[in-house]
This record gives C-alpha cells, sequence and structure tokens, in this order.
C-alpha cells in the first residue's frame, strides 16, 4: 500500500498529540514536539495553497481550452477566405500554410479512341418447328 502524504499527516497529528498529553513523563522530546508542530502548521499551509493552485490551474485549463477551440475556428475560417480569394489551386497558397489542390495534367496528346467493335449482324431467322 502506497502511503499518501494525508496518510502520513494524519499520523504526524496522531503523534503530536499524543506527545503533548505526555510531554510531563517525557520532557526530553518537547524540542521535537515542537518541531513536529511547526511542521504541520507549514504543511497544512501548503496543503491548503496548494488546493487553491489546484482550482486556479483547472480555471486556466479550460480558458487555455476555449482560445485553443477559438484559434482553431477563427484558422479555419482565415483559411478558407484565402482560398476563396486566391483559388484552390493558387501556388501562393504555401504562403499562408494551405497545401494548393493539384492541378490535373494534360497528356501532350490525346490518345485515339478505341475503335467500336463492327456490329454484329443477326443471323437469318431459321424455323425449328416441326413441319405438319
Amino acid at each position: 500500500m502506497a502511503v499518501t502524504f494525508r496518510n502520513k499527516f494524519g499520523s504526524w497529528i496522531l503523534l503530536n498529540d499524543a506527545l503533548k498529553q505526555r510531554l510531563p513523563e517525557m520532557p526530553d522530546l518537547a524540542e521535537g514536539q515542537a518541531q513536529l508542530e511547526q511542521l504541520i502548521i507549514e504543511a497544512q499551509s501548503l496543503a491548503s495553497r496548494q488546493a487553491v493552485l489546484r482550482g486556479e490551474l483547472s480555471k486556466v485549463q479550460r480558458q487555455r481550452e476555449e482560445a485553443e477551440a477559438a484559434g482553431e475556428e477563427l484558422r479555419q475560417r482565415l483559411f478558407a477566405a484565402v482560398q476563396y480569394k486566391l483559388g484552390f489551386k493558387d501556388e501562393d497558397l504555401r504562403a499562408f500554410g494551405v497545401k494548393p489542390r493539384k492541378r490535373r495534367r494534360k497528356s501532350a496528346s490525346p490518345a485515339p479512341a478505341p475503335e467500336a467493335p463492327a456490329p454484329v449482324k443477326p443471323a437469318p431467322a431459321t424455323d425449328t418447328s416441326p413441319e405438319p
């Protein structure tokens, strides 16, 4: 089992409370108990500050995500406007980070169309029915 800060902190408080009650019996531990009490106060302050900072971090992350979404939407609209102004195949689009569409290559000479096969003449009809 992993020992978390919360578990450690709880054990510090338990030890400190027990030491406070028994200091008359163990006066040589008074200095250590006082140091532990100061560490507990400092740790509580840091934990409170950490909670506040976590809240601020969540807020900042949400704001950054909103700015990112707005920026991406604006970028797409501006790309579309640039493509509209210059045309989808214009090489100047590269300067805006837009890849132009490929132009279709025209062959040097058109290939001759294949000749259509000669039409097949129907065979003369023969009567295959039995004679009466």
